[in-house]
């Protein structure tokens, strides 16, 4: 009898376990209430590092960032300097898929918002307990870019955009030097209003690698209601890593951009949330003069709409 009652034990335990399984496979899919939302779920989250102040120090990244940060190199906000620890928060991006999912993108922010080519861009900003923290007057930061097996391209410059960790419109060259090694681009920053407590972003760019082509203007025109979806759409380039963040008109109901450079391959990457679901379109295309295409957006997940978007990365 004993050993009868075990066994049925023994069943229940069984079936208890496979129905949890069963209850995690059927679980609900994550819900968006908006793209800002999407975006807070699968952007990049700043990694945090500490050096001391006083002797400095480096660390090394998991995409391979180096960051060389010297002695005495931080003063605060009346100019007085720091000792003891500070924490820098850092964040490094490479892969097109990566700057769609921060809403970052590779434009010039002069020029006629000239596409370039990125090489990477980060994220820095220092702060001792809650208290921004800047460089010394003649002090810099060193960032070595890692060149992943790629050519060191002579025509990268440094740039920057806008303090803080928020959107931007583009990329804007600066004071910093940038110096090519066999392995690694080195972009040396000495901006006395870096790192701030809003933070920096910065950029190894080349500017000029689209200047041999033709400029036409294109339209995407969007099937479904802008205002439904919210959508936004993102031009991912083809064997070069460069992506535009391009936006609606509603003068002539699509997305509009005035500068794609004629008979290049690109993506055009469109996505949107309603009713907590995401919806996306991928849509190739080679630029043709005045361009005009219509795509429409289908339900997906986020690990599929993330896996199609990785997949353009190279």
């Amino acid at each position: 009898m004993k050993k009868r009652i075990e066994i049925f034990l023994a069943m229940i335990l069984v079936f208890v376990m496979i129905s949890c399984d069963d209850e995690k496979k059927t679980e609900n899919p994550p819900s968006f209430a908006s793209l800002e939302d999407f975006y807070a779920a699968n952007g990049t989250a700043s990694k945090i590092y500490t050096i001391n102040a006083a002797t400095g120090g480096s660390f090394t990244t998991l995409q391979g960032t180096m960051v060389t940060v010297p002695a005495n190199a931080f003063v605060d906000q009346n100019n007085n300097a720091v000792t003891g620890n500070v924490n820098i928060h850092f964040k490094d991006i490479y892969k097109k898929s990566d700057m769609v999912l921060n809403q970052l993108q590779t434009m010039e922010g002069t020029f006629d918002s000239r596409l370039m080519k990125s090489a990477g861009m980060f994220f820095i900003k220092a702060m001792q307990g809650n208290v921004a923290v800047q460089l010394a007057a003649g002090h810099k930061i060193s960032v070595r870019q890692p060149f992943f097996g790629l050519p060191g391209d002579t025509a990268m410059i440094p740039m920057s955009t806008f303090s803080g960790d928020s959107l931007f419109m583009g990329w804007f060259p600066n004071i910093d030097t940038l110096t090519i090694t066999a392995l690694n681009y080195i972009y040396d920053f000495y901006r006395f209003n870096s790192p701030l407590g809003s933070g920096s972003w910065l950029n190894t760019d080349n500017p000029t690698f689209f200047s041999a082509y033709s400029q036409t203007p294109i339209v995407l025109h969007p099937l479904d209601s802008f205002s439904s979806y919210k959508m936004e759409v993102y031009l991912l380039f083809k064997a070069v890593n460069t992506v535009v963040h391009i936006y609606y008109d509603n003068g002539n109901n699509g997305f509009n951009y005035p500068y794609a450079p004629l008979g290049t391959e690109c993506t055009a990457v469109s996505f949107g949330v309603k009713d907590g679901k995401l919806y996306a379109s991928f849509t190739p295309m080679v630029i043709s003069d005045n361009l005009s295409l219509d795509f429409s957006l289908s339900e997906t997940t986020t690990e599929a709409f993330k896996a199609n978007l990785e997949s353009l990365n190279e």
